[in-house]
C-alpha cells in the first residue's frame, strides 16, 4: 500500500465480504512432507521464530477463543491461519463479525517467506477445511481489504468468492458505517465490538 492510499484509508474503509462452501472443496497436494497442528503454549517458542513480536498477540487470540492451525516442516512451523466461530473482532474496521449456525471465520494467514511458491497455503486451506468440516462447520467467511489485491487473489484461488462490501468512514473516535451491497443481510453482520483485541 502506497503513501496516499494509507492517508485514505485511514478516513475511509471498504472490505470484500468473501465466503467459502467447504462442500465444493477439493484437496491438494504440496511440494514437500507437511504435518498440521495447532498453535499451544508448548509451541509459542518455535511461533516466536515463525512470526517475531508476534507471541502476545497471539497468547490474547487464544484467550479469546481463537485457534490457529499451523503448517509445519518438521519442528518447523512454516505456515499458519487463524481461526475463530460465534463472533470475531476485526481491528481494520473496528467490527466484529456475527458468525452464523456452521460457519468459522479465517483472518490473518501467513506463510514463511522462504516457503512460498512451494504450495503451503494451498496445502492449509485443504488442512483447514477438513479439520472444521470434522468438527461439523459447512463454510468458511473471511474479509479482505479493496486495497489488498493480492489478498484478493489468494483468497479467490482458495475457492472463496466475494459476497458483499463493508464501508465506513473514520472521523477521530468517530466510525459511520455505510449502506453496504452485496448478499441481503451480509450489511447487519457487522456489530460494535464486545472487546478490542489485537485481532
Amino acid at each position: 500500500m502506497n503513501l496516499l492510499q494509507r492517508i485514505y484509508t485511514t478516513v475511509y474503509r471498504r472490505v470484500w465480504i468473501v465466503s467459502k462452501e467447504f462442500a465444493t472443496h477439493t484437496d491438494a497436494t504440496a511440494n514437500g512432507d507437511f504435518t498440521m497442528r495447532y498453535l499451544d503454549a508448548k509451541s509459542l517458542d518455535a511461533y516466536e521464530a515463525f512470526r517475531p513480536g508476534q507471541t502476545a498477540k497471539a497468547v490474547e487470540r487464544m484467550e479469546g477463543g481463537s485457534r490457529a492451525i499451523l503448517v509445519c516442516d518438521g519442528d518447523q512451523i512454516v505456515g499458519c491461519v487463524w481461526a475463530s466461530t460465534d463472533r470475531a473482532y476485526i481491528p481494520y474496521i473496528d467490527r466484529d463479525i456475527v458468525l452464523r449456525p456452521g460457519e468459522m471465520y479465517t483472518h490473518d494467514a501467513f506463510t514463511h517467506p522462504d516457503y512460498r511458491r512451494r504450495g503451503v497455503a494451498t496445502i492449509r486451506n485443504s488442512m483447514l477445511v477438513r479439520e472444521y468440516k470434522r468438527l461439523g462447520y459447512e463454510r468458511a467467511a473471511g474479509i479482505v481489504a479493496f486495497e489488498n489485491h493480492v489478498g484478493l487473489r489468494s483468497a479467490e484461488s482458495a475457492g472463496y468468492a466475494r459476497v458483499g462490501v463493508f464501508a465506513c468512514v473514520r472521523l477521530g473516535f468517530r466510525q459511520l458505517d455505510l449502506p453496504g451491497r452485496g448478499c441481503e443481510g451480509e450489511q447487519k453482520r457487522f456489530v460494535s465490538p464486545l472487546n478490542r483485541r489485537g485481532g
